[in-house]
């Protein structure tokens, strides 16, 4: 009989796969009965059997399920044979999607459940974490349309708060190292590469639980302690922060949810490693975060106003210091169109009502116009390549972007007007003719 099991658990009857399940539980016990190395046998063996499982294409899974929940169990012991136990994962996660697929939702939860109540001894390399990150994943996808699954949705996002926590504890204790963990989770939480979906998926769902499981998640990202990598790395990472940034920005309708969590994850970048060293990286990013601190701020600020325009001088200084290097960049060319989405957003006077009702003063209004002006002369280096390019309104993401910079001072001055009791000065007039004439 072949060890595997292959042709009797994807054979067609369902009495000879019954069969089959009581013989791999004997051989399953016996191996256990090994004085030396019998929880190693019991994995190798159960290792095979999942493997031939994940091949079967969920011909019968609830006796497949059995197998795993009922006859391997809690007995498994990951860290008597991490290389099998790896294995184990990756098909269990193969046959766990296989069910999703199938809509065979309640035996897709004995599995998220069966994984979930292994002690964190199941956390044996990187990979094994991240393949359990997806699996999570994928059981939180099969749950968002099930009303009835609220609980167990519940449960997932806490899971995945859980093990972020616990991922980063493993790379201070056994270095374990996750260098795309940012890119990868948010590919398994949005698959279709838009947060467009992030209201439906989580709709049912306190935000504070959301939030804090995307924290958990920007915290391992930033934290962790990781060798230096390539330049060309790094940039490639800047480029993918500010593509996250901006998707938590695009939305038709903006809400204070979504910004936070951009002023999330900018707060824990200006802490990673790997955006630390370069200066003009860390400067920019840094200085996007002070800025989107106030832009997003949930309650009035003391000195308000100062620093508004004390923030928007910052960045033409560092405009003035760095762009002449950085303007091939990839990145920086997406902070440019960051910049352009951030003032288009917060023209929504609803969402951004504090940050509006704290302008009151020329100054500051005269620091934004300059902002937008400054910006503006860096878009002609904007490539229509940048994945930011979602645009289907102009031909061109370069003339889009700087027409959006112009509509929004604009729109800046008209509530200039409007929050502002004094007369325009000459400056702030000129200013903004001089965005008039560009967008000409």
């Amino acid at each position: 009989m072949d060890s595997k099991f292959e042709k009797e658990l994807r054979c067609e009857d369902e009495k000879e796969v019954f069969v089959a399940k009581q013989k791999i539980e004997k051989y399953f016990k016996a191996y256990g009965k090994y004085e030396k190395d019998g929880a190693k046998f019991q994995l190798g063996f159960a290792n095979s059997i999942m493997l031939t499982i994940s091949e079967s294409e969920c011909r019968h899974p609830r006796i497949y399920c059995q197998i795993i929940t009922d006859v391997f169990g809690n007995a498994l012991k990951p860290e008597c044979a991490p290389k099998y136990w790896i294995n184990y994962v990756n098909n269990l996660t193969n046959f766990h999607y296989h069910l999703v697929s199938k809509k065979q939702y309640a035996m897709a939860s004995q599995i998220y459940h069966y994984i979930c109540e292994f002690p964190n001894s199941k956390l044996q390399n990187d990979n094994v974490c991240m393949t359990i990150v997806y699996l999570y994943c994928t059981h939180l996808h099969s749950l968002t349309k099930r009303p009835e699954a609220l609980g167990e949705l519940i449960n997932v996002v806490e899971n995945l708060k859980n093990i972020f926590e616990e991922m980063l504890e493993r790379n201070k204790t056994h270095n374990f190292q996750y260098k795309d963990v940012l890119r990868k989770t948010m590919m398994y939480l949005f698959p279709n590469s838009t947060l467009a979906r992030l209201n439906q998926l989580f709709s049912n769902l306190s935000r504070c639980k959301v939030a804090d499981m995307l924290i958990a998640l920007f915290k391992l990202n930033a934290k962790q302690r990781l060798p230096l990598p390539p330049m060309e790395e790094i940039r490639e990472h800047c480029q993918y922060v500010i593509e996250t940034l901006s998707k938590f920005f695009l939305f038709d309708v903006v809400d204070s949810f979504q910004s936070q969590l951009s002023l999330y994850l900018l707060e824990c970048s200006c802490q990673d490693i790997r955006l630390q060293t370069q200066k003009s990286i860390a400067e920019i990013f840094l200085q996007l975060y002070e800025y989107l601190k106030l832009v997003c701020a949930k309650k009035p600020i003391e000195g308000f106003e100062a620093a508004v325009t004390k923030c928007c001088n910052r960045f033409k200084e560092l405009f003035e210091m760095h762009s002449k290097n950085l303007m091939d960049h990839s990145w920086f060319k997406d902070v440019l169109v960051f910049l352009s989405t951030i003032h288009t957003q917060m023209q929504n006077t609803a969402v951004f009502a504090n940050f509006w009702r704290q302008m009151t003063m020329i100054s500051s209004y005269s620091a934004l116009l300059n902002l937008l002006l400054d910006s503006m002369k860096l878009a002609p280096c904007i490539s229509s390549e940048t994945k930011l390019n979602t645009i289907t309104c102009c031909q061109s993401l370069r003339k889009h972007v700087i027409i959006n910079f112009a509509n929004t001072a604009l729109s800046t001055f008209v509530l200039y007007c409007q929050n502002v009791k004094d007369e325009p000065t000459e400056e702030l007039v000129q200013n903004d003719l001089v965005l008039i004439d560009k967008q000409q």
